[in-house]
């Protein structure tokens, strides 16, 4: 799964009691709220959709897992300090992320993120 803690950046929020926890790598625990749809707009210019994101109210950062962007069907491969993320052709690749300081942040923010306070935000893969 995909997890965000800002609910504001979530379309088609489904709200329910899921008996479904995060455990970190700091093993802190967190307690998902509900499921939706987010938009990301990338710095170069592409929008991509993810589906199935979870509401995370206590965490801090978008976490992408790129074994959810893989069996979504979406091909993944970090090369040269970038993210390359495509479906069916290389050629229609598009670079979704960059390697800063030895972490790879997600080069753009959810649409939803332009209503909501951003200052404490960051995308990192996982």
């Amino acid at each position: 799964m995909n997890f965000i803690g800002y609910k504001e950046s979530l379309s088609n929020l489904i709200k329910k009691k899921m008996n479904m926890e995060v455990i970190l790598g700091n093993n802190t625990t967190y307690i998902t709220k509900g499921i939706g749809t987010i938009t990301l707009h990338l710095k170069l210019g592409q929008t991509l959709h993810l589906q199935e994101v979870l509401s995370v109210p206590d965490l801090k950062k978008y976490l992408a897992s790129i074994y959810v962007m893989e069996d979504k069907s979406y091909k993944v491969t970090f090369t040269n300090g970038k993210v390359h993320v495509w479906r069916r052709n290389p050629g229609d690749s598009f670079t979704l992320g960059f390697s800063v300081e030895a972490i790879y942040h997600i080069g753009g923010s959810p649409l939803g993120e332009m209503t909501s306070d951003t200052s404490l935000q960051s995308q990192l893969w996982h």
